[in-house]
């Protein structure tokens, strides 16, 4: 239908600044390289982007004290009723993608996902869930679940799920996402998703991908001399690989 544009799912990062949230990958406050939500929506894509629960200055849910502390608070409250706060997040982001799907000029059989550490996250597990996004891009997202001990290596609350290791890694979890198109960034100097880990996983994930016949749908990009970033120079890259898939 020409009158349908394909919809990208852009996912904020979660950057350590909370006002920022869905205001910066749309272009409008923040780092340029976090813009990619703009940037899409320059290239002819519907571009939906939200806040995070706790993120924005719409998803506060009343809280006065430091964003820090009531992202701990209230982390530490659903971990006791027995409700990962990563769930919460999901479970808003499964919505977001109904309601996107209510919008008439969406084309619903192209939608896509992309997002940098915490988005790159909240991309996985919705992609992994929901077989209706058909293309991915992650950038400094991925590395093993089970947190090593190293200094340094720092998750926000709402990317873990307690137990979850015992049953799988990060490659079980992005097994779910294929054989969809799937872009994977990591950085050599990342010390949230450190670049040994990651390449662990996509190691796995690429062999998958070889395994299905579908070794083309899937690439990693390796960024050196970079730590924990989405450089603007790499963003056409992944441009042209939703481009590829989305764009039909």
């Amino acid at each position: 239908n020409a009158e349908k544009a394909p919809a990208v799912i852009a996912m904020h990062p979660h950057g350590g600044n909370y006002e920022y949230g869905k205001e910066e990958v749309i272009g409008n406050t923040g780092n340029p390289d976090m813009f990619y939500g703009k940037e899409l929506a320059e290239r002819g894509y519907v571009v939906f982007a939200m806040d995070a629960p706790l993120f924005g200055k719409e998803s506060r849910f009343g809280f006065k004290n430091s964003p820090e502390t009531a992202e701990e608070f209230a982390a530490q409250g659903l971990f006791v009723l027995g409700h990962p706060p990563l769930g919460v997040v999901v479970q808003e982001d499964l919505i977001a993608l109904d309601y996107l799907k209510t919008l008439n000029y969406v084309d619903k059989e192209n939608m896509g996902c992309i997002g940098h550490s915490f988005g790159g996250v909240r991309c996985i597990y919705l992609s992994a869930l929901s077989n209706e996004i058909k293309s991915v891009v992650l950038s400094s997202s991925v590395a093993n679940l089970k947190l090593n001990d190293e200094p340094g290596a720092l998750h926000t609350w709402l990317t873990l799920l307690p137990g979850i290791a015992k049953y799988t890694e990060t490659r079980g979890i992005l097994a779910l996402i294929s054989p969809r198109p799937l872009m994977v960034f990591y950085t050599e100097d990342d010390p949230i998703f450190p670049a040994k880990e990651a390449k662990e996983q996509i190691k796995a994930v690429e062999e998958l991908y070889k395994r299905l016949g579908k070794d083309e749908d899937f690439k990693s990009v390796f960024i050196e001399k970079e730590a924990h970033t989405f450089p603007l120079k790499y963003h056409e890259q992944a441009y042209e690989f939703l481009d590829k898939y989305l764009k039909n």
